[in-house]
């Protein structure tokens, strides 16, 4: 039996396609160079969710792959892989692109709800159907069965109703990708490296290297990076919410974010404040994390509000000046408050920052001034150039270095420079033993170093290599 296409499938399919018309991009087009399926949010997707067709995204286009002569008929065969018809299909479902008023439809075979296949008899009582010219299935809703894998379809063209039926040989074939799962939400950490200086004894940090934007000079205060979340929106098809079949609003999927810094924060000093979020580069217009006890995580609570996009996705952090600055990489998760059902978000997790020091440290864990020992550090600058260090003596409680005469000093290029361990500290208060670390205004490449304790008794010699912090 035909199906006449009434007057308004008429205006429906002229409306698709006329040309300049944007409802023409909506439909999968499985003929287009690149085709391009509908995407739709995978946050909101479960098994079987019902994907809406509201704004014709999950129209279904592409050329006739088989040409007949007026009168004549062509059986259109679609098949679904992981996705069902939600609704059954109806006679005038598929028009042509040339809106002739004298072709026409009908529902050979399938096609019912919940169906994964359907057989639509096509002819046209007066003109050909052409190769040149495109089908449009005007789909009911869809259903994805597996969430996690995309839908499939296959358009087969057949002339003979039995061989559409039994799926036999066809005369032409087009295939695709018809809807993608595809994030509705995209979160970018885009981490600055900050360098503290060793000219300031690793307390303050060069300027921010941050392009392009005003940035933080030379100083406490160093732009860390940038976190952002997006909607994604039109370009160059929008992500659906299935309940709605229009692009997925921030409103379908949470309220807010909450993002968590985990780093080594302690040169915040007493500034509670330290670590925050500005609206640009500059590192202005603070909005302060909350830093616990231990220094080593920094909270923002509602860092982006209802709209999901931080206002404030610059991240800063401000030292005291007084205290050393570890080499680091700051990491970030950013957790999403409020799902709404069955919204489910999973975590965004990346490094937020990092900080590098401009120069090369020396450990040498442990060193004895104690008598009957001579007790010594050898330095090498392979360099070109002279290389001022600092000294930093880390003691036991209670146990307080007097600075020695070569606390601080210069290893010339391309020598050594043998230190006497009395030198780093002319007195220890109890204790006669420390930890030193030396910072060497010189590529890390240059500049090595060990540890050597001679027992003047035994003549026993103990050499050890000076260790660099981070490393094994």
């Amino acid at each position: 039996m035909k199906f006449t296409r009434n007057i308004l499938a008429t205006a429906v399919a002229t409306m698709l396609f006329s040309a300049g018309s944007s409802a023409a991009l909506a439909a999968v087009d499985l003929s287009a160079t690149t085709p391009a399926p509908a995407l739709v949010a995978k946050e909101l997707l479960s098994a079987n969710t019902n994907i809406a067709n509201t704004i014709n995204v999950l129209n279904l286009q592409g050329k006739f792959g088989w040409g007949v002569a007026a009168n004549n008929h062509l059986y259109i065969r679609i098949d679904l892989v992981n996705g069902k018809f939600k609704n059954a299909l109806s006679a005038g479902d598929v028009t042509n692109s040339s809106a002739s008023a004298s072709f026409t439809s009908s529902v050979a075979n399938g096609g019912a709800a919940a169906s994964t296949s359907v057989i639509f008899d096509v002819s046209d009582t007066l003109v050909p159907i052409a190769l040149t010219e495109s089908f449009v299935l005007a789909t009911k809703d869809l259903t994805i069965v597996d969430p996690t894998q995309s839908i499939t379809v296959s358009v087969k063209f057949f002339t003979d109703s039995t061989l559409a039926a039994t799926n036999g040989t066809a005369l032409s074939t087009l295939t695709g990708t018809f809807v993608s799962p595809s994030a509705a939400l995209t979160t970018t950490y885009t981490p600055d490296t900050s360098v503290a200086l060793v000219a300031k004894d690793y307390k303050e940090f060069g300027a921010s290297s941050h392009t392009p934007g005003v940035v933080p000079g030379a100083g406490t205060t160093a732009l860390l990076g940038s976190v952002a979340t997006v909607i994604n929106g039109t370009v160059p098809l929008p992500v659906l919410n299935p309940a709605t079949g229009a692009q997925v609003l921030a409103s379908a999927l949470a309220t807010a974010s909450n993002l968590v810094l985990t780093g080594q924060f302690g040169a915040a000093g007493s500034n509670a404040s330290a670590v925050f979020a500005s609206t640009a580069t500059d590192c202005t217009v603070p909005t302060a994390a909350v830093l616990d006890s231990g220094k080593t995580t920094a909270t923002f609570t509602g860092f982006a509000g209802n709209t999901l996009v931080p206002a404030k996705k610059y991240i800063c952090f401000t030292t005291d000046g007084l205290t050393v600055i570890p080499a680091q990489t700051i990491s970030g998760v950013l957790s999403f408050t409020g799902q709404v059902s069955p919204a489910s978000i999973a975590n965004a997790s990346g490094t937020a920052g990092i900080i590098t020091h401009d120069g090369t440290e020396l450990q040498s864990p442990w060193f004895s001034t104690a008598g009957g020992y001579i007790s010594r550090f050898v330095l090498v600058n392979s360099g070109t150039a002279a290389a001022p260090y600092t000294s930093r003596v880390i003691t036991e409680s209670g146990n307080v270095c007097t600075s020695g005469s070569a606390s601080t000093g210069t290893i010339a290029a391309g020598q050594q420079l043998v230190i006497d361990a009395s030198a780093i500290c002319s007195s220890l208060s109890s204790l006669s033993r420390a930890s030193v670390q030396f910072s060497v205004a010189a590529p890390n490449n240059t500049i090595q170093g060990v540890y050597n304790i001679v027992n003047q008794t035994t003549g026993s010699i103990s050499v050890s290599n000076l260790v660099r912090p981070g490393t094994n």
